[in-house]
Parts: structure tokens; sequence; C-alpha cells
């Protein structure tokens, strides 16, 4: 997380781990367990998780937009109109 430079680059990186990774990580626990163990806590989480993580990364999204962040290319060059990072 550290090495992206924008943080339109973290949240894209913190938004694919966040929902895909406890999402697998609760499928692998309901397939390893069994369904009677943990099947309806597990689907209900990963439900709550597949509609709240892309609201919070949006949230986060917005409130870095207000703040009149911009974007850059890959971290690696300005956009045209840009000033340079020093």
């Amino acid at each position: 997380m550290l090495r992206f430079r924008t943080p339109y680059d973290r949240l894209q990186a913190a938004g694919v781990a966040d929902v895909g990774g406890a999402t697998l990580f609760l499928v692998g626990l309901v397939i390893y367990t069994g369904w009677e163990a943990t099947g309806g806590i597990a689907i209900l989480l990963i439900l709550f998780l597949l509609f709240t993580g892309p609201l919070s990364t949006h949230a986060i999204a917005k409130g870095t937009f207000v703040r009149r962040e911009k974007p850059t290319s890959s971290g690696a060059r300005p956009l045209p109109g840009q000033r340079p990072e020093p």
C-alpha cells in the first residue's frame, strides 16, 4: 500500500483486497467447516461486505475529490496542465 503514490491508486488496491480477499476467505471457511457450522453467518457476512465495500471506497474517493486531489497516470507522470511533484 505504501508504494502507491496517489490516494486513487491506494483505493483501488485496498478495495480489491478488502472485498475479494475477505469474500474468498469466507467462502473457503464455509467449504472447510461445512454449511452447518458457519454457512448462514458467512453468507450474511459476504453480502454485508459486497454491499459496504464499494460504499466505503466511494466515500473515501469522494472525500479525496472534494479536497481537489488530482489523479495522475500511474503516479509516474503528471497529467497535461498539472505541475510535476517535487
